[in-house]
């Protein structure tokens, strides 16, 4: 890594190359950016959530070449190569499939995962 005047070691850029939903993305990011900043700045994709910054609520989740994982806790250098699966490559005939938002909640304890301006938070009640 090339250093700065200050001392610090300065950012390197990488090459990033990843599957996302059935789409090819490929972009230069810093070598430290996060699958999840990945996923929302570069790929556009919002549904997956910063939710604790701490890796304890699940809000992140994403499939990596189909095994959960929270985007948070993986670089977006790490994941090139693999295929991601979000929030948005579930949806089905314009939206998502409810169950599956439901099981996801309930496995990750996310109380307001499906909760909307007209719902309850208990992601159990319709």
């Amino acid at each position: 890594m090339d250093s700065d005047p200050r001392g610090t070691e300065s950012e390197q850029s990488v090459k990033v190359d990843l599957t996302v939903n059935d789409k090819q993305i490929t972009a230069d990011v810093e070598d430290r950016m996060l699958l999840v900043h990945f996923l929302r700045d570069v790929a556009g994709l919002t549904a997956t959530n910063i939710g604790c910054d701490t890796t304890s609520c699940g809000a992140c989740t994403v499939l990596l070449d189909g095994e959960s994982v929270k985007s948070c806790t993986v670089l977006a250098a790490q994941a090139g190569g693999h295929e991601i699966t979000t929030v948005e490559g579930l949806a089905r005939d314009g939206g998502i499939d409810k169950s599956v938002a439901i099981e996801a909640a309930r496995r990750y304890h996310i109380d307001d995962v499906l909760a909307a301006p007209e719902q309850t938070s208990d992601p159990g009640v319709a």
